[in-house]
């Protein structure tokens, strides 16, 4: 990451209230994305819808943990949306 990007960084991770709006909108696009169960479909297919939704869900709390860790330590975390 260039200096420019982690300047932009800086700014985003400084607005809680921002940052909280967009973990919402992340986890509610996923929420949405909840695999729809077909009657004809086998446990395999079904497990498989069920663990691309699980990881979608991960990876954007995983996102969320590492912009913590990349929050400046003079920056209070109390009000970061919890990735939980």
């Amino acid at each position: 990451m260039n200096e420019l990007e982690r300047d932009k960084l800086k700014v985003l991770l400084s607005d809680t209230v921002l940052l909280g709006a967009l973990y919402k909108v992340f986890m509610e696009a996923a929420d949405e994305a909840i695999p729809v169960i077909q009657g004809y479909e086998n446990d395999a297919v079904v497990g498989q819808k069920y663990r691309a939704y699980d990881s979608a869900k991960k990876l954007i709390m995983g996102v969320f943990r590492k912009l913590e860790e990349l929050r400046p330590p003079e920056l209070s975390t109390d009000d970061l949306p919890s990735p939980e």
